[in-house]
């Protein structure tokens, strides 16, 4: 039997495109003069954002620049307040792995046109620094993944937990105990800081990522996860900015900027 697969028929791709085209004749002739003075409209976001694109925000707890890359987007209703929806990923450590996990956030509705980069998430292309942030993004995820384990610094400045879904900010200056894994025993319920919901799915396993030991040999966390020598710098830009830890003095569990860690 031949299983080869036949060459595709170029006239109908052709069709397909042409009809895309006149389909979308209309918004194109929006869209373009917009794109091309940095500005877009809020019916328009849906056209702004392609699968893969890395999109520049903050990180909730810490209001600190970060990077996640985008999945999909749609509108959405809640409270009667309509807003663009954005579903991306990120690279975070669960216990010992290093795998992606998701992250929701949204963008209000609003009127006119706005300037890209005036979004609260935009794509980093659009960024007026976004060389500079890149590279102080690809730093900060380094010294991120060199935090995989168990480690003890020096801390001073802004660390977060996490109440009824939301941050609340505390004041740290001591001894800080780095530790995902004993993080995760010790607070089993605990929320895993995202914009909206903090797990990931993993395709056909039934477990988050957060659930996978470095141990266990489902296939989709291997899929999920990367090797933390083996990052690239695209890896990097999108490390969270923040890692799980125990401060010594306050005996409190919280989420502490990985930037600001000094020596042992």
């Amino acid at each position: 039997m031949d299983t080869s697969i036949k060459p595709l028929d170029l006239s109908h791709l052709n069709l397909l495109i042409k009809h895309i085209k006149e389909a979308y004749a209309s918004t194109i002739q929006r869209l373009v003069p917009l794109l091309h003075n940095g500005d877009i409209t809020y019916d328009l976001l849906w056209a702004l954002f392609k699968p893969n694109s890395v999109i520049y925000t903050t990180c909730l707890g810490t209001q600190k620049p970060r990077c996640i890359k985008y999945n999909f987007g749609e509108e959405k209703t809640v409270d009667d307040t309509k807003f663009f929806y954005i579903n991306g990923r990120y690279w975070d450590f669960n216990r010992e792995m290093l795998g992606e996990t998701e992250l929701e956030a949204g963008i209000t509705k609003f009127r006119g046109a706005k300037r890209i980069n005036t979004l609260p998430l935009f794509l980093l292309k659009y960024h007026l620094d976004k060389d500079k942030v890149k590279a102080e993004l690809i730093k900060c995820g380094r010294k991120f993944i060199s935090l995989k384990g168990t480690h003890h610094f020096q801390y001073k400045g802004r660390a977060f937990q996490m109440e009824r879904r939301l941050p609340k900010a505390i004041s740290v200056n001591g001894k800080i105990m780095v530790d995902a894994k004993l993080f995760q025993k010790m607070n089993p319920n605990y929320t895993r800081l995202s914009v909206n919901i903090p797990y990931k799915r993993l395709e056909g396993s039934g477990l988050s990522f957060w659930d996978c030991d470095e141990s266990e040999s489902n296939s989709a966390a291997q899929t999920n996860k990367v090797d933390p020598e083996e990052a690239n710098d695209t890896d990097l830009l999108l490390c969270s900015p923040t890692v799980l830890g125990f401060s010594l003095n306050d005996k409190l569990w919280c989420k502490y900027l990985s930037s600001l860690f000094l020596l042992r």
